[in-house]
């Protein structure tokens, strides 16, 4: 008995743990006081890099995510490269749906695309 009490007080008890990144994009087009384009990375529930097409450049929103940027600077030069492209890509597609469903003019049209990318580790 007392064999088994040790060997059940030294074992470790593991559990799974599951982790989220999720990324969410926004391009938009026509809506006053909002960018044309938002990018959002999250771990966890936790928003940790946030982009638009105002300021065009990636920003950490924790404060272990300025860790890592401090760490390897080269991080968030990614993280705005990537921003860039995607703003680019949203502008195009946003502006492909507009002429392929004739909705190119108007005073009062707004359109917005939304793209979530979810993973679990």
């Amino acid at each position: 008995m007392k064999k088994v009490f040790l060997l059940l007080l030294f074992c470790q008890v593991v559990s799974p743990v599951t982790h989220s990144l999720k990324t969410f994009f926004t391009g938009s087009t026509g809506v006053p006081n909002l960018p044309e384009f938002v990018g959002v990375v999250m771990v966890d529930e936790i928003e940790v890099v946030y982009c638009d097409s105002n300021k065009m450049r990636a920003e950490p929103k924790q404060d272990w995510m300025e860790k890592v940027i401090e760490d390897d600077p080269t991080h968030i030069d990614r993280h705005t490269k990537e921003c860039q492209e995607d703003q680019s890509f949203f502008s195009s597609f946003i502006k492909i749906l507009m002429q392929s469903f004739d909705q190119t003019g108007g005073e009062f049209i707004f359109h917005s695309v939304q793209l979530q990318l979810v993973y679990l580790t």
